[in-house]
């Protein structure tokens, strides 16, 4: 979108996408970390524990993507629409400030961090995809439904990662089950 757009409308949109997302997250408790280019980093359970902090990522994720046709409706009709892939891991992490002397920031790092990554890159447009990690912990809830994608190679782990994507129960059930 980039290469073919004006720099300006380009800053105009993702903006108004980095806020439905931060917005979004600090509805559902967790904290906007940072942008990484087009990406946002949200966690969960960090600075406000929460037991259910994995199923409150999915929850967030999932509304999300429900407010996504919402912001397409504001772009030009030759524009392609934002879809979003997410990546949903559940774990220790080392949260603290990092950085130089020059420039601190609060973060969270660690091989979970590095697993959501990853996930994130193989997620497709609208898809949701959660470690099994995450999946133990919110595979109760009668709000979501889940399709194992199966074991994945992930860049810098030894052992593969089982994954999932994750389907909300409700309107967009008809629309993704069409699909499977």
């Amino acid at each position: 979108m980039a290469e073919r757009s004006d720099p300006d409308a380009v800053v105009d949109l993702l903006n108004s996408y980095f806020t439905l997302v931060t917005d979004v997250i600090i509805q559902h408790g967790g904290y906007l970390d940072k942008f990484v280019g087009d990406a946002v980093m949200g966690v969960f359970g960090a600075l406000i524990p929460d037991a259910g902090h994995a199923e409150t990522a999915v929850r967030a994720a999932v509304e999300v993507r429900q407010h996504l046709p919402r912001l397409n409706e504001m772009l030009p009709p030759t524009a392609d629409p934002i879809q979003v892939g997410v990546g949903i891991n559940t774990g220790e992490v080392v949260a603290g400030n990092l950085g130089s002397s020059k420039r601190m920031e609060y973060t969270v790092i660690g091989d979970n961090v590095n697993v959501a990554s990853r996930l994130t890159d193989l997620a497709g447009p609208d898809e949701i995809l959660i470690s099994e990690q995450t999946f133990v912990k919110v595979a109760r809830s009668s709000n979501f439904f889940f399709q194992s994608r199966g074991a994945i190679e992930v860049k810098g782990r030894k052992e593969p990662v089982k994954i999932y994507e994750v389907f909300h129960r409700g309107a967009h059930l008809e629309y993704r089950a069409e699909e499977i």
